[in-house]
C-alpha cells in the first residue's frame, strides 16, 4: 500500500521507497496529523503531543521545523499525501484510500450496509478484510499518552468490528470457527457484555453448554467485582435458556449489530 499506516506502528510508503522517521517527534506530529485527517490540527494539540505537557519555550518553533523535515519526507518518498498550513496549525491532505484508517472505516460501512441487504458473506468479507488492516496498537510506537487518547476511539471501532464478526459468523453457523478468538476477546476486553453472550452461545452450539454457563459465571462475578453491576436481561435470559435446554437457543438474536460511533 503507498501511503500512511497508522493501524500499528507508523509507516510511510511512497513511490521512491519507505522512508525511516527516526524522530519520535516527527512520529507523534504525523500521528495526530493522520489521525485527524483532511481537517486542521492545531499547533497546540502538536505541541501536547509532542512534549506531553512539558513542552520547552521553543516548542513552536520546533513544531514548524518538525513539519518542514515530514514534509521533505512525504516530498522525496513520493507518498501521496502533504502538509498544508491552515490556521490555527496545520492540516494532513491525503486521498482516503491512501490511508489505512480511512481504508477500515470504508470497509466496516460496506459491511454494514451489505448486512442491512441481508447478504451476510459479503459483510463478513469486508469485516475480515477491514481487520486485516491492522497489525498492532494505532501508532504503537507513538506511546505518547495525549496522542494515545486521540486514538483511542479508532481502537473502540476496532473492538467494535471485532463484534460484529463474530455475530456474523454465528449467524453463518460458524461457531467452531470463532470460539478461540471469542475466548481471547473476553480475555483481552473483560467488560464488553456482547463478546460474553456470542462466546457462550458458541460454546453452546458446540455441545458444551457446560461450558457457556461458566462463562456467564465468570462474566457476573467480573461486572458485579468491576463496576457493581448485574449481566445485562439478553445476557441473564441467555443463561436461563442454556439451563433450560431450550432448543430455541441457537436462534436467539441477543445483540443488535455493533454501530460505529460518527
Amino acid at each position: 500500500m503507498v501511503g500512511i499506516r497508522i493501524l500499528g506502528p507508523l509507516e510511510i510508503e511512497g513511490a521512491a521507497g519507505v522512508p525511516k522517521l527516526d524522530s519520535s517527534r516527527q512520529r507523534a506530529v504525523l500521528g495526530l496529523l493522520a489521525l485527524n485527517t483532511n481537517r486542521v490540527t492545531s499547533i497546540e494539540s502538536l505541541i501536547e503531543g509532542v512534549w506531553d505537557g512539558n513542552p520547552p519555550a521553543t516548542a513552536r518553533s520546533q513544531i514548524q521545523i518538525c513539519i518542514s523535515g515530514l514534509r521533505r519526507v512525504l516530498t522525496d518518498s513520493g507518498c501521496p499525501a502533504s502538509i498544508e498550513t491552515r490556521a490555527p496549525g496545520y492540516r494532513l491532505a491525503i486521498d482516503s484510500a491512501d490511508l489505512d484508517s480511512e481504508q477500515f472505516d470504508a470497509l466496516v460501512a460496506q459491511a454494514r450496509l451489505r448486512e442491512d441487504e441481508g447478504n451476510l458473506p459479503a459483510a463478513l468479507v469486508a469485516l475480515r478484510t477491514a481487520l486485516g488492516l491492522w497489525h498492532g496498537q494505532v501508532l504503537a510506537d507513538v506511546p505518547n499518552s495525549h496522542v494515545q487518547r486521540i486514538a483511542y476511539p479508532l481502537t473502540e471501532c476496532r473492538l467494535a468490528a471485532e463484534l460484529s464478526r463474530f455475530r456474523i459468523e454465528l449467524a453463518l453457523g460458524r461457531a467452531w470457527e470463532i470460539v478461540a478468538d471469542l475466548q481471547a476477546h473476553v480475555d483481552a476486553h473483560p467488560l464488553w457484555e456482547d463478546a460474553y453472550g456470542y462466546l457462550m452461545l458458541a460454546l453452546h452450539r458446540c455441545g458444551r453448554s457446560a461450558e457457556a454457563l461458566d462463562v456467564y459465571r465468570r462474566a457476573r462475578s467480573t461486572f458485579v467485582r468491576q463496576v457493581g453491576l448485574e449481566p445485562s436481561e439478553e445476557l441473564r435470559n441467555l443463561e436461563h435458556a442454556i439451563l433450560e435446554g431450550d432448543a430455541s437457543v441457537p436462534r436467539l438474536a441477543l445483540f443488535e449489530p455493533v454501530q460505529r460511533a460518527g
